[in-house]
This record gives C-alpha cells, structure tokens and sequence, in this order.
C-alpha cells in the first residue's frame, strides 16, 4: 500500500528526534552531575577549613613567658631577647665577668650548640631559655653540653671538664623570705648528666637538694622527645623555697634585673646609683673610659 509523504517524513524525522532527546538527557545528566559535583565540593571546603585550624593549636607565644618579642641592646651588647639582657644586668650587678655567645661548639654528630653566656670566674655556663622553647634539640644541647662525648670546655686552662651549666630561665617576682633558684645541669659521670636544684651567692652557685631531681644520658644524641610540661617548670621556672638564707647582694641583683625596662636601644633603670653602678661595666666587663651608656628614669 502506498505510503503518504507526511507520513513518510514523519516516519523518517522520528529517529531524529529520539536522538536528539537521548543526547539531551545525556547533557542534562552529565550537568546535573557536574552540579552536584560542585556543591558537594563547596560544602567540603569550609569543613575541611574549619577542622584543620581546630586540630592544630597555635603554639604560645614568647611575651606569655615572660620574654620581650624583640631583641634588646644593653651596655654594648645586641642581644637576642630581653631575658638574656636581664642576666647581663643581674651578672653586672654582682660584678661577674660574662662572655655572651662566645663561640659554637659541636657537642654531639649532629648537634651544635652555642651558649649564651659563659662565666670565666667560675668556669660556668649559662643558658638562658624560655619554656617555650626547651624543645628536645634545646634539652639534647643542654645535657651533652654538660655530661656527653664532646662536653662544652672551659675556656681556660685545663679546659676539661667543665663546672655545668646553669640553666637561667624567666625571672619569677620576688617574694618575701623565699630565695629564688634554679636549675644545675652537670656531669655525674661520663655519659650521664645530672639536673639539681640549687641557688645563686655571690660567690657563685651551691647545690640546696641532697641529691639530683633528674639524671639523663648523654650519648651525643638528642632525646626522642621534648620534657614534659611539668618537668619543663622544673627545669625553668621552679617555685623560690622559703627558708633559705638569703644573700643581700644577689636578692638587689634580682630587684635591678626584674625593674629594668628595655626602650628600643636604650636601657631605663629606676635609680640613679644603680645607673653608675651599671655605668662601670661595659660588654661584661669593668668599664672605666666615661661615657653614659644608660639613663635614669624620669
């Protein structure tokens, strides 16, 4: 039976449309596809974000210790952060000779380690640190400096060994009849360093304990992790123990030391004698060629 032309072409444009409609579909899937894609995208993101700044603590910063956030310029010397500059003025008032960071020495295969100050009167180091920052290359530093395989030398004659190293950390204020102290790092035997709680005279440092409060090895290697918050206290920061005697000289020393203020390049202290005490000394040691290198407090 013949076949009629609008018939025919409607039989010939139906495949057309078919086509057309699957790749339609096709299109509108692949962009539903795509859209879900995206907004699936943009909902991760902030979660991500957000989860991300929550898992990681902003570490402490060095002003909640204590520490000034910038270096600090006393009698001649730049040094690297106000604790540092208040041991020289507390080593200056009892008239230590001091050398700050006097050289680099390796104290272990990997490790070296440049002091921040050393006292040639009593063959002593000194560390002056922060609880922020006795991580375990600070704490590996400390100990073989003190007891390892290449222990810091004096830097006199006989040169070894040496009397340890006192760790000198943020200034704690003054309480009534309690005696500040600190912390005395030394070799007990080789191999082994030794932590004791002890305090300043001004004829140098004595031990206040029987016996140590800490022992570590000194194998040249660093330990595995960094002290503890508790112990790092210790280390740094202990509380003054009441009871002591206490020596007049070393407890103004603190007095000056915990009252100086830091001014850019100028140091601000609160009394005029103590300004020509300070005045004498230059570098670390006895200045006596003039000059005013610091300034009284209005």
């Amino acid at each position: 039976m013949p076949v009629s032309k609008a018939k025919a072409k409607t039989t010939r444009r139906a495949p057309k449309t078919t086509a057309t409609s699957t790749a339609g579909r096709r299109r509108t899937a692949t962009s539903t596809k795509k859209t879900a894609a995206a907004k699936k995208t943009t909902r991760k993101r902030p979660t991500q974000t957000t989860t991300r700044r929550t898992s990681t603590p902003r570490p402490p910063t060095p002003a909640s210790y204590g520490l000034g956030p910038h270096e600090a310029t006393y009698s001649g010397v730049q040094f690297r952060s106000q604790l540092e500059a208040r041991w020289a003025v507390f080593f200056d008032m009892l008239g230590w000779d001091w050398d700050y960071e006097p050289c680099h020495y390796p104290v272990g295969p990997n490790l070296g380690y440049l002091p921040d100050f050393y006292l040639p009167r009593f063959g002593l180091w000194v560390e002056g640190k922060g609880p922020t920052f006795l991580d375990a290359a600070a704490m590996g530093k400390i100990i073989n400096g003190a007891a390892g395989p290449q222990p810091l030398p004096l830097r006199d004659p006989p040169y070894w060994p040496n009397n340890g190293i006192l760790l000198a950390g943020p200034m704690l204020p003054l309480t009534d009849q309690a005696v500040p102290v600190h912390t005395w790092v030394r070799a007990a035997q080789p191999g082994q360093a030794q932590a004791w709680t002890a305090r300043l005279t001004h004829d140098g440092i004595e031990t206040i304990a029987p016996k140590p409060f800490a022992t570590y090895p000194a194998t040249g290697a660093k330990p595995a992790r960094r002290p503890t918050a508790v112990r790092t206290v210790q280390l740094l920061t202990p509380s003054p123990v009441p009871g002591l005697p206490v020596d007049p000289a070393v407890m103004t020393a603190y007095q000056v030391a915990l009252a100086v203020r830091f001014d850019g390049t100028t140091t601000v202290l609160p009394q005029a004698p103590l300004v020509r005490h300070l005045n004498d000394r230059r570098r670390g040691r006895p200045y006596r060629a003039g000059g005013v290198v610091l300034q009284q407090a209005a």
